[in-house]
């Protein structure tokens, strides 16, 4: 039972009959549970592994009364093994509570700043230590328990004005005895998160009683002790030195509201106080308080949980199916050294009166060793009787008490699932196989149990992590508080944070509050955000460490090169004296070898800027010496060189001038070429004027022509028509009119009066024509 005292507040009145009520509801409920697990519990104890019957049988005890020889009682305890295996799977295995941001205001800051303080919880709490006894009970009858408390921080400081002095830290407990945890037996998920009322009981002396609670009211006698016995007989033990039982009753007050929204929406929220009140068999509570979480603060563990039957719902570990193939490896080992306990009392076979004056010697050979065994010869007739000889023992009933025990050993195996490769045995048909063979064994095995990590990730981890997130805003709201968080996966690995204040981190790393708009300022407030819970099985941080340490030795061996490079991570991997040191001595080393590789946080650090400066310096006596090689090898072939050097200048300078006078030879051709292409194209211009000049004077000569010829035709017809006027009475008149000859013909009819003669002689002669 926890010790922790809580201020006292305004709590809903404790109904005593009540709370009676229930306890004795949840111990009818788990009575035959509880019966279960206790048994389990006492067949991990070798000798308790025997029923009483058989117990008594084996010591001699007839149920009658008559007294018969004991027989071997022998306890080979095969389900121990299996049950070591599992709990050192699960220390071998590390269970990390992964958080990730579903509002928001969870940025990557406040994100990290709960990540580091539940790891830090796990930490300093010891969080191993709580889960692992309660696994070990799951493994073994079937449930666990463990608990989250919340203490004072003794570390912050001894004033009680400071208030630090009133600071609490998260933590884990182990719960000894966890048959004292009763849970609401109408509680159906898992977790239990669904319970409405809890019990955590724990019997007192009447020293402690008084003690603890010293304003109660403690009876003061025997008879009134036995008489609240009689009264309420599950808080009472009169007759035992623990009279008094105590139990912390958890309950949720639930209150529903409505909530109403927009277009008619509405829904009942629930909003849930959780309370503790410390009862015993008086009426009255003895504390009370209110819890700040909204969750019992009461982790379950389960092992194997069975479809229940008929109401009964059964959890169990691997003790309960191989209780029976035990108890058969326990008979036929008790019957194999029953067996070969009798082969050196093998009785005689002697004929009668054969060991006459003998008979103290036969008698001892059973317990004593004679150098001989001395008897009296006798005849049957006409022969000798055989001398004394010992009976054969029936070997027989060994051998089928062997086999018996190989069979119990694998229904044990068959039924814990631990087979032998599990176990690290080599099957007996598997003799040739390789190491990745029995490897793959292993992990078949290993997926074989695997059911209680399984509900150890996937029920226990999540409601731890959901109960201690419910509390970190209540137990770390003060303003100003300064605690450490755990940065990474080596727990060593730590730094300090402020909590609801803007803070800076001065050079030593401590936090110091700053102004909200100071550069670098960061602000952590615990209680904003929600987050995603998300839980990861693997291996310890150490054991990851020496796998790493011996895959990095592989690397090295296969290329030794990299020893400058790796060589000082791989000695901070190992754990001998000394290997610190080393590693330290390699840093250093690499570090002036290989400045670059230096990390940009300390590049301006002073051991840092030492170490680049005897680099360098290292560089320039490197550079210095090389200088001086070759200055030794010039002079020793200066000569040579020399020529080297002048023969190589001359060629090039007559490459040059070649390249020059190619050049301009290339240039004047090309140059020649343009101007005779341009001396052609002005002939051929002028050729062409000079053609099309003439046959423009050819166009108009036969122009010229053409017309002349036009002008004597027109000349030769006018003739002629003159002439037939002159014969046929036309008269013709041709005038000439802006350079134009024009002619008129007019017809005169002799018969109106005008003669031919006086025309004629009044026409005109006509005047000659011009010739252009």
């Amino acid at each position: 039972m926890s010790t922790e005292t809580y201020p006292a507040v305004k709590v809903p009145k404790v109904d005593a009959t009540l709370v009676r009520k229930r306890f004795r509801l949840v111990c009818d409920a788990e009575s035959k549970q509880r019966e279960r697990e206790r048994e389990d519990l006492r067949f991990q104890v070798p000798e308790d592994q025997w029923d009483e019957d058989a117990k008594r049988e084996r010591l001699g005890i007839a149920p009658n009364g008559t007294s018969v020889p004991p027989r071997p009682m022998v306890s080979i305890d095969l389900v121990r093994q299996p049950i070591q295996l599992l709990d050192n799977q699960f220390t071998r295995s590390r269970l990390s509570v992964n958080l990730h941001p579903v509002s928001q205001e969870a940025d990557e800051e406040l994100v990290e700043a709960y990540q580091g303080i539940y790891r830090r919880i796990e930490r300093d709490g010891q969080a191993d230590l709580a889960r692992g006894w309660a696994y070990d009970r799951a493994v073994k009858c079937g449930r666990g328990w463990y608990r989250i408390v919340k203490r004072h921080d003794e570390d912050a400081t001894e004033n009680p004005k400071d208030p630090a002095f009133w600071d609490q830290e998260i933590g884990f407990e182990v719960i000894e005895d966890q048959f004292c945890v009763y849970v609401d037996p109408a509680a159906v998920k898992p977790d239990y998160s669904d319970a409405r009322f809890l019990f955590v009981t724990a019997w007192m002396t009447e020293e402690e009683f008084k003690e603890r609670y010293p304003d109660a009211e403690v009876p003061g006698s025997q008879a009134e002790w036995q008489s609240l016995g009689n009264q309420a007989p599950e808080w009472v033990n009169a007759a035992g030195d623990r009279p008094a039982l105590v139990a912390e009753y958890w309950w949720k007050d639930v209150n529903r509201e409505m909530v109403y929204g927009d277009a008619g929406r509405k829904r009942v929220r629930e909003i849930v106080t959780v309370y503790c009140a410390h009862m015993s068999v008086l009426d009255k509570p003895l504390e009370v308080y209110e819890w700040d979480g909204k969750l019992f603060p009461f982790v379950p563990v389960s092992g194997e949980k069975l479809q229940p039957v008929d109401g009964d719902r059964r959890l169990q570990g691997i003790i309960r199916p191989a209780r029976d193939p035990q108890r058969f490896a326990n008979f036929a080992a008790s019957s194999l050294v029953e067996g070969m306990s009798l082969e050196p009392k093998a009785p005689w076979m002697i004929p009668e009166g054969a060991d006459e004056g003998y008979e103290h010697e036969y008698q001892q050979s059973n317990v004593r060793n004679f150098a001989a065994l001395h008897y009296r010869p006798q005849a049957l007739g006409d022969k000798l009787v055989p001398p004394p000889q010992r009976t054969q023992v029936d070997g027989t009933r060994m051998t089928l008490a062997m086999q018996a025990f190989q069979e119990a050993k694998g229904f044990v195996q068959s039924t814990t699932g631990a087979f032998q490769a599990m176990l690290g045995e080599r099957p007996s048909n598997q003799d040739s196989q390789s190491g990745r063979a029995i490897l793959a064994l292993q992990q078949q095995g290993d997926a074989g149990t695997s059911q209680f990590m399984d509900r150890m990730k996937l029920v226990s981890i999540p409601y731890e992590a959901k109960v201690i997130l419910d509390l970190i805003p209540h137990v770390y709201d003060r303003p100003g508080r300064v605690t450490s968080i755990v940065t990474g996966e080596d727990e060593a690995k730590t730094e300090r944070i402020m909590l609801g204040r803007p803070f800076t981190t001065n050079p030593k790393g401590w936090p110091v509050a700053s102004m909200p708009n100071a550069k670098g300022a960061k602000v952590i407030d615990l209680t904003k955000g929600k987050f995603g819970i998300a839980v990861e099985v693997g291996r310890p941080f150490q054991t990851r460490l020496q796998e790493g340490g011996e895959m990095l030795g592989e690397v090295l061996a296969k290329a030794p090169a990299l020893m400058p490079l790796v060589g000082p991570t791989y000695f901070e991997f190992q754990d001998w004296p000394g290997a610190k040191e080393v590693a330290e001595i390699l840093r250093k080393v690499r570090d002036q070898q290989y400045p670059f590789l230096v990390d940009d946080e300390d590049q301006n650090s002073p051991e840092a800027m030492a170490a680049r400066a005897q680099a360098m310096q290292g560089q320039l006596q490197q550079l210095q010496q090389a200088y001086q090689q070759a200055a030794q090898a010039l002079q020793t072939d200066q000569a040579k060189h020399q020529a080297q050097v002048e023969v190589a200048q001359i060629r090039a300078q007559v490459e040059m001038e070649l390249a020059k006078l190619k050049a301009q030879l290339e240039l004047q051709v090309a140059e020649s070429k343009n101007a005779a292409d341009i001396t052609v194209a002005r002939i051929k211009a002028a050729t062409q004027a000079v053609s099309d000049e003439s046959k423009l004077r050819e166009e108009a000569l036969a122009t010229g022509l053409k017309l002349e010829a036009d002008r004597e035709a027109r000349h030769e017809e006018m003739a002629h028509d003159v002439a037939m006027a002159h014969a046929g009475g036309r008269t013709v008149t041709t005038s000439r009119s802006q350079g134009r000859d024009g002619e008129s013909e007019e017809s005169n009819d002799m018969s109106e009066g005008n003669s031919a003669e006086h025309s004629a002689e009044e026409q005109p002669e006509p005047e000659p024509e011009e010739t252009e």
